[in-house]
């Protein structure tokens, strides 16, 4: 078998192993997450029914309830029937809006997709595809202004920078609309650029130290010196090798998208899951915070894992057979 046949043989028997190996990590990921979730709801100091019900409840109602969420069983019973429940998706009723939790979900899944989707076009397109056209020219002083605008930008946090944009550009410059619409782009634009800020200006400074880096090592070197052109070395030399280190840098700001979609979405009033996350802490609705809790870690992880078998996919560098 020729050489070339077997290191790509190799490489894909190291990448399959780098997913079976992610996707183990991933499922002890989501039992740890769950089992977690059950402890902070069942086994804490109190009592988990009037803590679910709240004050104002009865105590018939609290020994009732009690009795038919399996509370008064022993714990590994409650554990198991627990596990049970999240493996079909049964968290049951949310206390202050009196619906099915994934229905709920589901609802407002959709709206916050959207918002995450725009958020994400925005960093692929000024964090990965902007960098390469700045090395272009010889001079640096165009990558040293994006890298200061957008590292200005990434230090302000999400709640802070979506109060300043409603300032600024619906208050001063009419540029946003104060009450938010989902029918109009426009509506869309600014949370969305508030959301990627920080993402952005992650990705975006390292990237274009890799590529910065990558243009005064030697095979770069070797390139320019058989005469080829700026172009051929920045995209077929330079950022292939950088690209995973931006990939990676994406991944570590996964749950920046997470977070800051909470702030985001009260702040401008959008209503998706992260504005669902702050009603339910609100309003103490502990089965519609669990599924949120599990639902948010387990979708970082997820996320997460992805990303790194993608970056060590394209990495040159690394030899997957011996992961």
């Amino acid at each position: 078998m020729p050489a070339s046949n077997q290191f790509v043989l190799r490489r894909l028997a190291g990448i399959i192993r780098l997913i079976v190996s992610r996707i183990s990590f991933f499922v002890g990921t989501v039992f740890l997450i769950v089992t977690i979730a059950f402890l902070c709801l069942y086994r804490l100091p109190g009592d988990p029914a009037r803590m679910i019900l709240g004050r104002q409840a009865s105590a018939e109602a609290v020994t009732a309830f009690r009795t038919s969420a399996g509370l008064d069983q022993p714990a590994y019973f409650q554990y198991a029937r627990f596990l049970s429940r999240v493996a079909t998706g049964q968290f049951g009723e949310s206390l202050a809006q009196h619906r099915p939790v994934i229905a709920l979900i589901a609802d407002r899944l959709p709206v916050s997709a959207r918002l995450t989707g725009g958020s994400l076009l925005i960093v692929l397109l000024v964090a990965f595809v902007l960098p390469p056209f700045l090395f272009l020219g010889r001079r640096m002083t165009p990558v040293i202004a994006v890298e200061a605008l957008t590292s200005a930008v990434g230090i302000i946090p999400p709640y802070v920078l979506g109060v300043l944009a409603i300032a600024i550009f619906a208050g001063v410059l009419g540029w946003l609309d104060a009450i938010f619409d989902p029918a109009r782009f426009k509506s869309w634009v600014f949370p969305c650029a508030v959301l990627a800020a920080y993402p952005t200006a992650v990705v975006l400074r390292l990237f274009c130290q890799e590529i910065r880096h990558s243009l005064q090592s030697a095979y770069v070197l070797r390139a320019r010196s058989l005469g080829f052109a700026r172009s051929y070395v920045v995209f077929r030399e330079s950022v292939p090798n950088s690209f995973p280190s931006a990939v990676g840098a994406l991944g570590n700001a996964v749950a920046g998208f997470i977070t800051g979609s909470f702030f985001v979405e009260a702040i401008f009033g959008i209503p998706g899951v992260g504005q669902l996350t702050y009603q339910a802490i609100q309003n103490d609705d502990i089965p519609l915070l669990a599924a949120l809790c599990i639902m948010f870690a387990v979708s970082v992880s997820l996320i997460a894992n992805a990303i790194e078998v993608l970056r060590f996919a394209l990495n040159r560098r690394v030899r997957l057979d011996a992961v």
